[in-house]
């Protein structure tokens, strides 16, 4: 997670959050590794508990996978 914004309106907000997601995997006996950018988009209600997520939204806005068995260029 990095920057993020809200807006708040009463008991409701908006906000959005910036996200860089890693990940391994195993795909056809190949080792993979990804890099995935994107936000969550959330929508937020005020309870007697304090703030929940009503919503939440992942834009996946990039993503990169590379094999780790490939040399490195």
């Amino acid at each position: 997670l990095s920057n993020h914004s809200l807006r708040v309106e009463g008991d409701t907000a908006s906000g959005e959050t910036y996200v860089v997601l890693t990940q391994g995997s195993v795909r056809d006996g190949e080792d993979r590794f990804r890099v995935t950018g994107g936000r969550f988009l959330d929508r937020f209600v005020r309870q007697e508990e304090g703030w929940k997520i009503a919503v939440r939204v992942f834009v996946k806005d990039w993503a990169w996978e590379e094999s780790l068995s490939a040399p490195v260029s």
